[in-house]
């Protein structure tokens, strides 16, 4: 019986775990296709992406950088809504 339960657990994560990944994956195409759409950007990759609740609403923030050296700050309030992009400038410290 518990080896039976392990394997129930286990499934139920790689269940979840999929579930979490798919959205992922649904916003980054969304983000992927806006960013070429509006700025002629080919997303290369994106850093500190993170998705939270806030006011009970989805959000997700990320720079994305393009393969021509770009980046940009993208945010996402809603999940219906398109992301904010602002194009990162010269910074100096």
């Amino acid at each position: 019986m518990r080896r039976k339960s392990s394997l129930v657990s286990a499934l139920l994560f790689l269940l979840a775990s999929q579930a979490n990944l798919s959205a992922e994956e649904a916003w980054e195409a969304g983000l992927k296709l806006q960013l070429q759409t509006e700025r002629n950007c080919d997303l290369s990759y994106l850093t500190n992406a993170k998705t939270y609740r806030k006011d009970n609403r989805e959000v997700v923030e990320a720079r994305a950088h393009c393969t021509d050296g770009r980046s940009f700050d993208v945010i996402k309030r809603d999940a219906p809504l398109k992301f904010e992009i602002n194009e990162c400038g010269l910074q100096v410290c």
